[in-house]
């Protein structure tokens, strides 16, 4: 299946006649001198191509995109206006913009300090990974977008992150959403990313590890069905929202629901949800939130904040996180806790690109009032390759060290290799 997506993925582009992007404003390109005004079609092809969700970092709806998309030129979440993109002589309207989505990471693990055939006690940020491969991420789905209106629909599984994590593998609807935004102002319903730590918004293809800290994981809540509304002027953007503290697609299972709200800002023309490539002039980005959750035998409370700095191939990201956890009806289910629990922690990265080469280490610390203190430590180098006419990689191959530090030490540190195909 790997070596298939592959294929598609280094496909030559002649592949998909009648997509073929154009230069992307400010790209220097030959033309032949005009002696007579343009028809208005081939004015309207030259002012750039769509390239994704355009803008100052972005421009597109609330949540991450869908994973192993990517963001165009500019990102997701910016400011700067979306391009029309080229028409050709193809099909016009949403359908013209329709775009496969898909993402293939699959880990090995090289050498594993546990050498004990039982398992450790489950711990916070250890997957138990043994000597050999799995599967850590796969999606496929598709997604479109057309003036200001954007919609996803993918399908995916992923490995559990570790032994407190619910992922059981199972094939999933990760992301069946679709926004609209309209002069800043922008609305977003169905299933995606809640947009409350910045780690946990960068879509996990553009992960420098291919993992999140473990705030994104244990603090920042999942992803659910739910409303988006958010507005945004000159760099900042305020974000609210509501959604679904349990059940499934189908329909919660109590009245009780997860609201938050989250302010952000952001400079510069880099993606600041992307850790590598884009321009390497001056960006940052700046975010702080909280919601709380009330479902139906625990109630949680959160606040936190985040920022990312990049500038001249260097990326420097903090996310941290407070959560207070109670019980509350225990007669109706099992709470997630049975006393009153605080969790925190914070996680933070610096990498450097060097050509194709990003040399990076991400450092992640995580206390539980009830369990215990956690530290994850992850050094390594990625390789991006193949990448395609706007310079987003399609390949993406890493190897690192993985050193993990608990209050009860337990030998469980590995040597990882990771390797991401996307189209």
């Amino acid at each position: 299946m790997l070596l298939a997506l592959a294929a598609l993925t280094l496909a030559p582009s002649s592949a998909f006649a009648g997509t073929e992007p154009v230069a992307i404003e400010g790209d220097v390109v030959d033309e032949p001198a005009v002696t007579e005004e343009p028809p208005a079609d081939m004015s309207r092809e030259r002012k750039g191509r769509r390239g994704g969700r355009g803008g100052q970092g972005g421009q597109g709806g609330q949540g991450a995109p869908p994973e192993g998309e990517g963001r165009g030129e500019h990102g997701p979440r910016g400011d700067g206006p979306r391009g029309d993109g080229p028409r050709g002589d193809g099909p016009h309207g949403l359908w013209s913009h329709i775009r496969p989505v898909g993402l293939a990471q699959i880990w090995g693990t090289a050498w594993d300090m546990d050498e004990n055939a039982v398992a450790d006690a489950t711990g916070y940020g250890d997957p138990e990974d043994d000597v050999g491969f799995k599967i850590k991420r796969f999606r496929l789905g598709l997604a479109g977008e057309e003036k200001g209106l954007d919609w996803a629909f993918v399908l995916g599984l992923t490995a559990p992150y570790d032994g407190f994590d619910d992922e059981d593998g199972a094939i999933e609807i990760v992301k069946a959403s679709v926004g609209y935004e309209w002069k800043g102002l922008g609305v977003q319903v169905g299933q995606d990313e809640v947009p409350f730590s910045r780690d946990r918004m960068i879509a996990s293809a553009e992960q420098t590890f291919t993992e999140r800290g473990m705030v994104a994981e244990h603090i920042a809540p999942d992803r659910s069905l739910g409303a988006t509304v958010w507005a945004r002027r000159w760099g900042a953007k305020v974000t609210l929202g509501v959604y679904n503290s349990g059940g499934g697609l189908f329909g919660d299972d109590n009245l009780g629901k997860t609201v938050l709200g989250r302010l952000e800002y952001t400079y510069g023309d880099a993606d600041v949800y992307e850790t590598w490539g884009g321009s390497r002039k001056l960006a940052f980005g700046i975010g702080a939130g909280g919601y709380l959750t009330d479902d139906v035998a625990t109630a949680t409370k959160a606040l936190g904040a985040d920022a990312i700095v990049r500038v001249a191939g260097l990326t420097l990201l903090v996310d941290g996180a407070l959560s207070d956890v109670s019980p509350t009806n225990t007669t109706l289910d099992v709470p997630g806790v049975w006393s009153q629990t605080t969790r925190r922690g914070v996680t933070g990265q610096i990498g450097y690109g060097i050509g194709a080469f990003e040399p990076a280490v991400k450092v992640s610390l995580y206390d539980d009032s009830s369990v215990g203190s956690y530290t994850n430590l992850l050094a390594g180098v990625v390789w991006h390759t193949a990448l395609d006419d706007r310079g987003r990689d399609r390949v993406r191959i890493g190897a690192g060290y993985a050193l993990r530090l608990e209050d009860d030490p337990i030998a469980n540190d590995t040597v990882r290799l990771w390797a991401q195909v996307r189209p």
